[in-house]
């Protein structure tokens, strides 16, 4: 059957190979990462400046179309989406890494600047007021500012860390599927039991898409034609009295009916030959 892919508790498929189900699983996992990452970001532009609401809804449609490309490539065995995932990953990662140089490089710069006023006599000027500070207020500055940029530092290299291991996992699947390999097979019905007395009774598994075997190590025995209804002509006079019963069932009687005058009721032929035997 293959080993099961369970993805936020949903069993989505089986695949033959585990070390493919993994990967399948952790591209799937993955995605529902960079999917949170886009709601999240989403999230702080609105709460950041709401005037630009609109930017951010779009924004966030087009960052969650990536990992959903991601998910339902691994899902339904589309090596077009899955190249797409993880080429745009791939993309991503790059530019975050590049994001990350240049926070460093603006953070080495706001270090220099305060090195520079090094005494309250020391002018300097603010870069967005152009107003002209002291040391001291030059170092509450750039305290202020090394702390937002370390954090964006380490959101930064979390993002990227993210978008290397969908393009790394994803570009592992989308050569699996070049490759002419099933990734996720369709989920398995369950199976459901049942009891036939025509092959030996007992409950014996019935699954959809699967021949039935009636073996089971019990003997198949075909059904039989029902004889309800029917009467057979009575055999020849039995030594111990009476008659015997016929080849069928039905027909015969004791010697107890045959000594107490007792005979077969007419059968249909007879009564359609004789009325008067109705």
């Amino acid at each position: 059957m293959g080993t099961p892919v369970t993805v936020m508790g949903l069993e989505i498929g089986h695949i033959p190979d585990p070390e493919i189900a993994k990967l399948t699983r952790k591209v799937m996992h993955i995605s529902v990462v960079l999917a949170l990452f886009a709601l999240l970001n989403m999230i702080a532009a609105l709460v950041g400046d709401p005037s630009k609401g609109a930017i951010a809804v779009v924004a966030f449609c087009i960052a969650i179309s990536i990992p959903a490309c991601g998910y339902i490539g691994a899902r339904k065995n589309s090596a077009g989406l899955l190249g797409f995932f993880c080429g745009c990953a791939c993309f991503q990662a790059v530019l975050t890494l590049i994001s990350i140089i240049l926070l460093i490089w603006t953070l080495v710069l706001y270090q220099r600047i305060e090195e520079e006023c090094k005494t309250e006599e020391t002018v300097c000027k603010d870069p967005e007021t152009n107003e002209e500070l002291t040391e001291k207020e030059v170092e509450k500055i750039v305290s202020r500012l090394t702390t937002i940029f370390i954090v964006n530092i380490i959101i930064a290299i979390g993002i990227f860390i993210v978008n290397f291991l969908a393009f790394t996992w994803g570009n592992a699947l989308f050569q699996r599927l070049r490759a002419g390999q099933i990734i996720v097979a369709s989920p398995a019905f369950p199976p459901t039991y049942t009891t036939n007395p025509q092959y030996g009774g007992g409950t014996q598994p019935v699954v959809m898409g699967q021949p039935v075997s009636h073996d089971q190590g019990q003997t198949y025995q075909p059904p039989q034609p029902s004889t309800f209804g029917t009467y057979a002509e009575p055999a020849a006079p039995s030594p111990y009295g009476g008659y015997g019963g016929g080849t069928t069932n039905g027909g015969g009687y004791g010697g107890a009916a045959a000594a107490a005058g007792y005979r077969p009721p007419p059968t249909y032929i007879e009564m359609q030959a004789d009325p008067g035997k109705r």
